[in-house]
């Protein structure tokens, strides 16, 4: 398990010992519920996360707990749909069922589950990338990965330094996707500040649903731009 997210079950913990949070007044574990997709396109990521957090709790336990409390770990399929992630999530939203959410495989089912935890109040540490998962006026959400604009300055960056100068972008059209086209857009506009810094342009773009299995039907239009470096894709 990360330490980044290690950290955030341990302030996520603390929380629950905040007036309004009467979880961990008296002994007992505290319980986590992990919101993931197991099943379906996006299932990869989803059942990594799952070995990383049955790991980290099987060490973690193993220690003795974390202040003579040990870690309680219970798991639910979203299947990579965000309705029912929230529904999970508002079945679940209670002091005696979780004390800590943790999940969101995707950024879309990150924003269902941290809707649902912020107006209950109950930590929830989110594994999607979108930067608008982590708005300034919650309180109660958390974020373990890097936020789109974070992810792509360092892969421009990367870039520059294998001599790119023309790239094709394909996106997964969803919210993390479609953040991410929005920063890629800004950054290679020729008359933006992105340009002067990377010397990278945009010369190819396209979208692929998320249910999607193959995007050979984007790439097909690709012989219409031979001068293309690379190709980025940004999605799940």
């Amino acid at each position: 398990m990360p330490k980044t997210l290690l950290v955030l079950i341990l302030l996520a913990a603390a929380l629950t010992s905040t007036p309004g949070a009467e979880a961990h007044h008296a002994p007992g574990p505290i319980k986590i519920v992990a919101v993931l997709t197991l099943s379906g396109p996006a299932a990869g990521p989803g059942v990594s996360a799952l070995k990383g957090l049955q790991l980290g709790v099987e060490q973690i336990n193993r220690r003795g707990g974390l202040l003579s409390h040990m870690f309680e770990l219970a798991y639910e399929d979203d299947a990579g749909d965000a309705k029912k992630a929230g529904e999970i999530a508002r079945r679940l939203a209670n002091p005696e069922s979780v004390d800590v959410f943790i999940g969101g495989s995707t950024a879309h089912t990150s924003l269902a589950i941290a809707a649902i935890a912020e107006r209950a109040r109950i930590p929830f540490i989110a594994l999607g990338g979108s930067s608008s998962i982590t708005p300034a006026s919650r309180r109660w959400v958390f974020q373990t990965s890097p936020t789109e604009s974070q992810a792509i300055a360092r892969m421009l960056a990367d870039m520059v330094k294998r001599g790119v100068k023309r790239i094709g972008l394909i996106v997964e059209d969803g919210d993390f996707g479609q953040s991410g086209r929005h920063e890629v857009r800004d950054l290679t506009h020729p008359q933006g500040l992105g340009v002067r810094k990377y010397g990278i342009r945009l010369g190819f773009d396209v979208a692929y649903q998320p249910s999607a299995s193959s995007v050979g039907a984007q790439l097909a239009t690709l012989p219409g731009t031979p001068d293309l470096n690379a190709l980025l894709v940004f999605g799940t």
